[in-house]
């Protein structure tokens, strides 16, 4: 029985470290669910040269150097793929890493 004590105490010493310990549920609180801003999880547009250009479900995937920056919008960075040019088909926000959400012009709401 002391042997199984040592057993479970050193596996669960070593489950801490390994990283498996118990999620708390202020871990949950703190961890945000998005970096995006609430404007562009809302459905919000990028208003761009004039135009409206609406959020869209799919995210692409970029490699550093892929994209150029044209622009600002309520204090986020837009980008465009590197190859586009005027007028452009897609405008881009950072969504995560090497990952961006594209946004697509159509007729205003």
């Amino acid at each position: 029985m002391r042997y199984f004590l040592i057993i479970c105490l050193t596996l669960l010493i070593l489950a801490q470290f390994a990283g498996c310990g118990p999620v708390t549920a202020s871990a949950v609180k703190d961890r945000p669910l998005s970096g995006e801003a609430d404007w562009i999880r809302n459905g919000e547009p990028i208003v761009f040269e004039g135009e409206n250009w609406y959020p869209q479900d799919g995210i692409e995937t970029f490699i550093e150097g892929e994209v150029i920056w044209v622009g600002e919008y309520r204090g986020v960075d837009i980008v465009t793929d590197k190859v586009d040019v005027r007028p452009f088909e897609r405008l881009y926000t950072k969504y995560g890493k090497n990952e961006y959400r594209y946004f697509l012009k159509r007729a205003g709401k």
